[in-house]
C-alpha cells in the first residue's frame, strides 16, 4: 500500500502551488470502500447541507450528494477542485479555499466533515473555529485523523513536487 503524509509550513499561496503540483502527479484518495464505510458511519439524513473541508478528490461530496444532501467540498488546491468537480457532477459542487477561512455565511451547514486533513492546516484551531462557525445550531462536525501514530513512527510530514520539498510541523495528539 501507498502512504503519503503531507504537511506544509510555507505561505498559503506557496502551499496551494505545492498541492496543485502534487495533485497533477497523483491522487491522495483512499479506496472507494473506505468512503462507503465512512458514509455508513456518518448516519447521514436524507436532506440538508453538507460541507467537506479540505475534501481532496471530493469522494465524500459525491457520496453525500448521491444520498440526497446538498453537498459542497472545499480544498486549497485548484487542481484537485477542478478534477473533483468533473467527477462528482451532478452530485455536488467544489470550491477553492483554505479551511481556516471558509467562504460561507455562519450557520450554513447541517453537517461539516474534515476527514484526515485538520492536522495539515497552518492553524488547526482556526480551522475548527471556522467549521463551528458555518455549522447550524444542532448540526454536527465529523473530524477524523487516520494517522495518529505517525509521530511515534518518526514520519516526516513532507512531500516532493516540481523538484521541491514541502513540509510543516507535526501536531501530535
Amino acid at each position: 500500500p501507498f502512504l503519503l503524509e503531507i504537511r506544509l509550513d510555507v505561505e498559503s499561496q506557496d502551499a496551494r502551488q505545492g498541492y496543485d503540483a502534487l495533485y497533477e502527479e497523483t491522487s491522495l484518495s483512499q479506496i472507494e470502500s473506505f468512503y462507503i464505510w465512512l458514509m455508513k458511519k456518518l448516519h447521514l439524513p436524507r436532506q440538508g447541507r453538507l460541507l467537506d473541508v479540505a475534501c481532496g478528490g471530493g469522494e465524500v461530496v459525491r457520496l453525500a450528494g448521491q444520498h440526497g444532501l446538498r453537498a459542497i467540498g472545499l480544498d486549497i488546491s485548484e487542481v484537485v477542485a477542478r478534477l473533483a468537480q468533473q467527477r462528482i457532477m451532478p452530485h455536488g459542487w467544489m470550491g477553492v479555499s483554505r479551511g481556516e477561512a471558509i467562504p460561507f455565511a455562519s450557520e450554513s451547514f447541517d453537517i461539516v466533515t474534515n476527514i484526515g486533513s485538520l492536522e495539515h492546516f497552518f492553524d488547526p484551531a482556526q480551522g475548527v473555529r471556522e467549521m463551528a462557525r458555518v455549522l447550524k445550531p444542532g448540526g454536527r462536525v465529523t473530524y477524523s485523523d487516520f494517522h495518529p501514530f505517525g509521530h511515534l513512527a518518526g514520519w516526516k510530514r513532507a512531500f516532493h513536487a516540481n523538484g521541491r520539498e514541502y513540509s510543516v510541523r507535526h501536531y501530535p495528539h
